[in-house]
């Protein structure tokens, strides 16, 4: 069977960009959680404070991204760059899952998510 070329799923989203959503699906739906077995109430304090939380996680992702982008950017017009970039790449991906993990466990601590 012949090589196909990668095609867009998302149109107007880069190859690039696909690849970065398709990890993010695998980091987030990386195991099983056990939900509480009574209701879950939250007073407005904590709801701020998640959303704080929240906020403070969508703007340092968004960051390691920007980083990612520029960093692909450039080796795409400097292949001969890669080298120098790959560690700057491999760095903001950990940055990202580590931002995601930490909100993570706090919003499942909050709302007595287990992980199974």
């Amino acid at each position: 069977m012949p090589s196909q070329k990668p095609s867009l799923v998302l149109p107007g989203i880069s190859v690039n960009q696909q690849i970065m959503i398709a990890f993010f699906f695998v980091v987030l739906q990386g195991s099983r959680m056990g939900l509480p077995q009574h209701p879950v109430t939250l007073t407005p304090e904590q709801i701020g404070s998640l959303n704080g939380l929240l906020a403070d996680m969508r703007h340092n992702v968004n960051n390691c991204l920007q980083l990612v982008m520029a960093a692909t950017e450039i080796v795409a017009r400097k292949p001969e760059l890669a080298e120098r970039y790959m560690g700057n790449l491999i760095n903001q991906s950990r940055r990202i899952t580590a931002e995601m993990m930490a909100f993570s466990d706090h919003f499942e601590a909050k709302l007595g998510i287990t992980r199974e």
